[in-house]
């Protein structure tokens, strides 16, 4: 007979534990991205995306970028024809957006309206990067350029315009939103 090796708990190391989530976190991202890809949806949940909640969108990257004072990253790339391609449909109550935030990159990112349908809030936080596991706001450089090539070709492309030096009365505003936006984040 041959001795049974028995591994001691102490073997298995929570870093071990940390890649198996890691790769199971990435996996459902993918899965999420290729079926948005597609345009499919599956969910009676499902809707049109309106021009208010476009408009809503399109105000709230804005807003994000004058408050973080990201305005002057956009003079290299074109501030006033920066393209964001949305999702048609939402899902779930979700939008679904790629555009470029600088000096992030470019962005596949998840947005959903306030109850009252007045503000955008956007899904994650500059200050945290994007990283790859976040699947509601990551970096494209981490998806499929497929994928990324398919979403831009569906989904509706529109433009906005960044100004260089906004006004301290547009500044103020966009101040003001995003103070409410992080309310609404944070209430529970």
């Amino acid at each position: 007979m041959f001795p049974v090796m028995r591994r001691s708990s102490s073997e298995y190391t929570p870093s071990g534990c940390r890649s198996v989530a890691v790769v199971s976190l990435l996996t459902v991202a993918l899965f999420i991205f290729e079926t948005l890809a597609r345009g499919e949806t599956g969910s009676k949940a499902n809707c049109s995306v309106t021009e208010s909640e476009i408009a809503a969108v399109i105000l709230a990257i804005k807003d994000e970028i004058y408050v973080n004072q990201y305005n002057k990253e956009y003079l290299d790339i074109g501030a006033d024809k920066v393209p964001v391609y949305i999702n048609p449909v939402c899902e779930k109550g979700r939008l679904w957006l790629i555009y470029k935030l600088m000096p992030h990159g470019e962005l596949f990112r998840g947005a959903y309206m306030s109850k009252d349908g007045k503000l955008a809030l956007l899904e994650g936080d500059p200050a945290r990067g994007f990283p790859p596991t976040h699947g509601a706001s990551m970096k494209t450089v981490y998806l499929d350029d497929e994928d990324v090539i398919r979403m831009k070709t569906k989904w509706k492309k529109l433009h906005f315009s960044v100004e260089l030096t906004p006004s301290p009365r547009d500044l103020q505003e966009a101040k003001t939103r995003q103070g409410m936006r992080f309310k609404l984040k944070h209430q529970d």
